[in-house]
């Protein structure tokens, strides 16, 4: 199945927003404790960036968030990578995660 990779633009919120409480579901067996609200209000470059994939049918299935610091010990950024997929779509969340060029 082919995809597509873009950033997330606020129209994702609401999607996303189910897409972080099915991860934390099943990943922790809890309920996700943000809000739509505070994720619009931090994504987009504000405290973190936001990349998505979608079907050619534009269903968001993925997505990989990181926040990017900076190293004095060896003057170069860093990425710090958060992400998630549905667990039936992990292949998609590698090439999401690695087209972001995250590193954990």
């Amino acid at each position: 199945m082919r995809y597509l990779i873009r950033h997330a633009i606020p129209a994702d919120i609401p999607k996303l927003s189910e897409l972080l409480n099915a991860y934390m579901q099943e990943t922790f067996q809890k309920a996700w404790g943000g809000t739509p609200e505070q994720l619009k209000q931090d994504c987009f470059g504000a405290e973190f960036e936001m990349l998505v994939a979608e079907t050619l049918e534009q269903e968001t299935i993925a997505f990989a968030a990181w926040k990017t610091s900076y190293d004095l010990h060896w003057c170069h950024q860093r990425r710090r990578s958060y992400r998630f997929v549905r667990l039936s779509r992990t292949s998609r969340s590698r090439s999401c995660h690695k087209v972001a060029g995250c590193c954990c």
